[in-house]
């Protein structure tokens, strides 16, 4: 765990701990959701949703005491010796994987792959088997699935699991494949399947995680496909429904005002909402919420716009905080597609 959250500062060379840690945890409240933005860490959040504080705070005065961290206010550098301490680690993987978007709900989804595969591959063959899946909430799915397709489930897995493979390396393809269970198949688990320098948490996690979401991505793809419909609920589990909502509206020409009057929200929330929906979407309306006025001062102002103090901007141009907050977004969206 040392390594890999060296291998965090590596990147950005210093960070704030605290920010880190909830980050990590899952929290998303826009300050945090900010910073990982900022950062280029918003993929991460929720990874360690059961990381405890304590455990976290040891680890960093450790890293601290043996020179690979160093403290400086309220952030943290990295040190020579750090970078040195991670030079061989598949720090690649970090990159690869998104629990922003789909780490809520994406082993469940995985399972209900798995489970779906099974079933199809058994159907019509054989009843007398262990299911890998007892619960309602996965064999309630594959029965309304079987019944739909009595005939030709197992033919139409078969197709968009193809599809889908002869889309990814063939590697991961095989990764993937061989945690299969069918008729007289049984697959393996992650664990047997891991190579040796993944083999430690939570790069095992890491290794794991950014295979199965990078399924789930190709597979958004075919929403006419039976695995994208039976999985759709969870990607939408992923998003925040109350943000959503209020997206919706906006969408369809309600102002502000209407859209707190009808939701019964108060205005920080929906601030709020429109926040999580420019972090989100990388087709935010920037222009429909930053008034040209606010523009005219914000573009004006000196320094890393990651790290304005919103109180001096409030005091000198009185610009209301979710402006500047989406014109910071712009500027970073600005900078990652310059």
């Amino acid at each position: 765990m040392n390594e890999f959250i060296l291998a965090l500062f590596q990147e950005h060379g210093k960070l704030k701990p605290s920010s880190l840690f909830h980050l990590l945890k899952g929290k998303r409240t826009t300050s945090i959701l900010s910073f990982g933005f900022f950062h280029d860490l918003l993929h991460l959040n929720g990874m360690l949703p059961k990381y405890e504080q304590e455990a976290f705070w040891h680890m960093i005065d450790t890293l601290i005491a043996e020179g690979s961290l160093v403290a400086r206010d309220e952030e943290v550098l990295i040190t020579p010796s750090g970078i040195k301490a991670i030079q061989k680690l598949p720090t690649e993987f970090l990159k690869k994987v998104d629990y922003f978007t789909l780490g809520r709900r994406s082993e469940k989804m995985w399972r209900l792959v798995q489970f779906t595969v099974q079933v199809a591959s058994n159907l019509g063959k054989t009843n007398h088997y262990l299911p890998l899946e007892t619960s309602p909430e996965y064999t309630e799915k594959i029965r309304h699935l079987v019944r739909q397709h009595p005939d030709q489930l197992a033919d139409r897995i078969f197709q968009e699991l193809t599809v889908i493979f002869e889309s990814m390396p063939a590697k991961a393809a095989d990764y993937l494949a061989q945690t299969f269970t069918g008729h007289q198949v049984i697959g393996h688990a992650a664990y047997q399947l891991t190579p040796d320098n993944f083999r430690e948490f939570p790069w095992s996690q890491l290794y794991h995680d950014s295979h199965t979401q990078y399924f789930f991505r190709l597979l958004q793809q075919h929403p006419d496909f039976l695995l994208y419909q039976l999985t759709a609920p969870y990607y939408l589990e992923n998003e925040n429904q109350s943000m959503h909502k209020t997206r919706e509206l906006f969408l369809a020409g309600y102002s502000k005002e209407q859209i707190m009057k009808q939701r019964h929200l108060k205005a920080g929330t929906i601030n709020d909402h429109l926040i999580e929906w420019a972090l989100r979407d990388p087709r935010f309306p920037f222009s429909a919420f930053i008034s040209s006025a606010a523009l005219e001062k914000l573009v004006t102002i000196d320094g890393d716009y990651r790290n304005w103090d919103y109180r001096e901007i409030l005091a000198a141009y009185q610009i209301p905080f979710e402006e500047v907050r989406l014109y910071q977004i712009m500027r970073k969206r600005e900078e990652t597609h310059a």
